[in-house]
């Protein structure tokens, strides 16, 4: 079973106790913790990387919301406020009314049906094939969605995302959680393997790909590229150099970073995907790759690790498929 994974934060304590014990009773809902105010949400939401986060509207009210709820923003959880009808306002999250042990029950209740992925465990890639990923505002829940759906089996897949350093490294642990391949902070030297997705962490290098034959991760201590560090157009220009082997894949973000790397993809003979308009939280970065013809590609969200399994599957007689 997939779990939803959970945090109840409210300042008074019995009307939490109620919402946890209402969420108790749903198989699908794994409560991470709880606590009294907003300082706690921020260390349990930055340590454990939740899924939702259950807010009481009395701490929605407060004026350190704003910054509360740009760090949920920012790490891909979705804020759900409760209590009181007449507290809610304008806030910029779903509200719902718990006023009863009813309420309570039907809140649990959004968080016990949730699919199960498609079992994708028997893909079998181009040994050859290397993916590269690059996202910013949004990315983490676009990486949410594509880990899901990746496969055990996956071609050795590097990812940027645009992200606090601090958060970096919770990035790694939730979606190791959720994918079925093995999720790992890039190291300096790491060789790429299958079945291994490595994320940029931290806000110090930039990651490169080098080597002849299997790749290695570079990690360099260069000045920011686009205001960024590490930089997507770093990565996917030095992906390039391994031509027809490489995916690379532009997610949601603000500004160009990756556009330059993913038509230089392009022109070596590799394959490129962009998100589309419809599915990014912001359509900056997988625009300006589509206005330069660096995309060949547009696909929703939804398709997009599909996409990738199409593009990197061996043939019967070895080869890439080639869409």
């Amino acid at each position: 079973m997939s779990h939803i994974k959970l945090l109840v934060i409210d300042s008074r304590a019995p009307r939490r106790h109620i919402l946890v014990e209402a969420l108790g009773t749903v198989p699908s809902a794994r409560l991470l913790g709880q606590g009294a105010d907003l300082s706690d949400g921020h260390v349990l939401a930055e340590d454990h990387m939740p899924d939702v986060i259950l807010l009481s509207s009395e701490l929605a009210a407060l004026p350190e919301f704003e910054m509360f709820f740009a760090m949920i923003r920012m790490i891909g959880a979705q804020c759900l406020i409760y209590g009181s009808q007449s507290d809610f306002g304008d806030l910029p999250a779903l509200c719902l009314p718990l006023n009863s042990q009813a309420d309570a029950l039907s809140i649990a209740q959004r968080f016990a049906a949730r699919p199960s992925p498609q079992d994708v465990g028997t893909f079998r890639p181009d040994p050859q094939a290397i993916v590269v990923i690059g996202a910013s505002t949004g990315g983490v829940e676009a990486l949410d969605h594509i880990m899901a759906d990746y496969p055990t089996t996956c071609p050795p897949t590097v990812i940027v995302q645009h992200i606090r350093g601090a958060f970096s490294y919770s990035l790694v642990s939730r979606l190791d959680r959720i994918a079925r391949a093995s999720v790992r902070a890039a190291e300096e030297g790491a060789l790429l393997r299958a079945g291994t997705v490595y994320v940029v962490c931290g806000n110090e290098h930039h990651a490169r790909l080098v080597g002849r034959g299997v790749p290695y991760i570079s990690l360099q201590g260069d000045l920011p590229v686009h205001g960024h560090r590490p930089s997507v157009d770093v990565l996917f220009t030095s992906a390039a150099e391994y031509g027809a082997r490489v995916t690379g894949v532009i997610l949601t973000g603000m500004g160009h970073d990756g556009a330059a790397g993913l038509m230089e993809i392009r022109r070596a003979g590799g394959n490129t995907i962009g998100q589309d308009a419809q599915s990014s939280r912001v359509y900056g970065m997988p625009r300006v790759a589509a206005e330069r013809g660096a995309v060949q590609h547009q696909v929703p969200l939804s398709d997009i690790a599909a996409k990738i399994r199409d593009l990197t599957a061996a043939t019967l007689q070895g080869e890439r498929v080639k869409a």
